[in-house]
């Protein structure tokens, strides 16, 4: 009877053990897959990343700050990647996280040409007063796809500055611009002067014998008689009427005597 219910104590004591057992098995999968999520948005945060022809690679290991990494542990290679030469490189990161499990993380840098650097001949250039734009020499390489020059603000008959604009399209299908400036001289001729008028000297007066010429005056009379004549007549009329006028007044005078 002992026996028994020694049996009955060890089997209920094991299946607490397996119940806690399991309780913690459970835990601790529960633990680690929290954990495993947390990293896994951890490295959704390394994304693919471009940079152009020439420049740096930004700060890689930034982007891995976690409580689930290991800090120290974080490496990246970019043993693989030219920056001087366009085109896509891998970038490998590799660290241990909390658990001390080794992990990786694969992204594509691509680097961008930079179309300015394979054009050449976009330089300043100068045109006289009144003469056609000369052509230019621009050459490019296999990064680059054509060239366009815009010089419409130019004006050959107005001397100065003005900026001519190249328009670069890639073989990628990105286009950059990169200006340039075209000089007018001022080359037109002096303009002809008008002649000048050479003022003549002026006759000098003589002050010695000065010879009077008096002129013949002629007096006329064919054409001035008609007018005396009746000027005369006319006076003549008028005496006889104021004499005649007088002997009235003396008439009536001796009359009333």
């Amino acid at each position: 009877m002992k026996k028994k219910k020694m049996l009955a104590g060890v089997a209920v004591v094991l299946a607490v053990c397996c119940v806690a057992g399991g309780y913690v098995a459970v835990q601790n999968q529960r633990k680690v897959e929290a954990v495993n999520a947390s990293i896994a948005k951890e490295l959704s945060k390394i994304e693919n990343f471009e940079i152009t022809e020439g420049g740096s690679l930004p700060d890689l290991k930034n982007k891995l700050d976690s409580v689930y990494i290991e800090p120290d542990s974080v490496s990246v290679d970019i043993q693989n990647v030219d920056v001087t030469v366009p085109g896509e490189y891998e970038v490998i990161y590799d660290f241990k996280d909390v658990q001390g499990n080794n992990r990786t993380k694969t992204v594509t840098c691509t680097v961008n040409v930079d179309l300015k650097k394979h054009v050449q001949g976009i330089e300043d250039f100068t045109v006289n007063y009144g003469e056609t734009l000369p052509e230019g020499n621009v050459t490019y390489d296999e990064y680059v796809d054509s060239v366009t020059r815009d010089d419409s603000e130019v004006d050959v008959m107005n001397p100065g500055s003005y900026p001519v604009t190249y328009t670069i399209l890639g073989t990628d299908g990105r286009m950059e611009t990169e200006e340039c400036l075209a000089t007018v001289l001022d080359t037109r001729p002096e303009p002809t002067p008008e002649p000048t008028v050479t003022p003549q000297p002026k006759e000098k007066t003589e002050t010695g014998n000065v010879e009077v010429v008096q002129k013949e005056q002629t007096v006329k009379t064919s054409d001035d008689t008609p007018v005396i004549f009746y000027m005369a007549l006319l006076m003549s009329v008028f005496t006889l009427a104021i004499v005649l006028r007088i002997r009235k007044l003396r008439q009536n005078q001796n009359i009333r005597n």
